[in-house]
């Protein structure tokens, strides 16, 4: 398997392959220990948590249908100059853990 930086280069890494393997998964979103993964169509991503200075929830509300709407809950992701990525995520019970579990495995992360 190949992991990408978030620069999009295929990176070979036992143990990062290791962490992933260990990583707590939510939807398309993985915790490690040190590092934050993510899948895109068919690559995973992976940003190491150093990497990241803000997270937060972005919710958007889509049609569907008979005048009913859809939240869609999405992580973004920051570093210190602009948003790295955007993750969907499986509703917002799952994004405030998501967030509440980022912060503790990284208190450096402004929410």
């Amino acid at each position: 398997m190949k992991l990408y930086s978030i620069s999009r280069e295929a990176v070979k890494d036992e143990a990062l392959l290791s962490e992933y393997a260990a990583a707590e998964q939510t939807g398309d979103l993985r915790l490690g220990e040190k590092t934050l993964f993510f899948k895109v169509r068919l690559r995973t991503y992976f940003v190491p948590y150093q990497e990241i200075d803000k997270a937060f929830r972005r919710v958007f509300t889509v049609p569907a249908g008979s005048g009913r709407q859809i939240e869609m809950e999405n992580l973004v992701i920051c570093d210190a100059e602009k948003e790295i990525a955007q993750i969907k995520l499986p509703g917002r019970e799952a994004a405030k853990d998501v967030l509440k579990k980022l912060h503790e495995l990284a208190p450096h992360i402004h929410h």
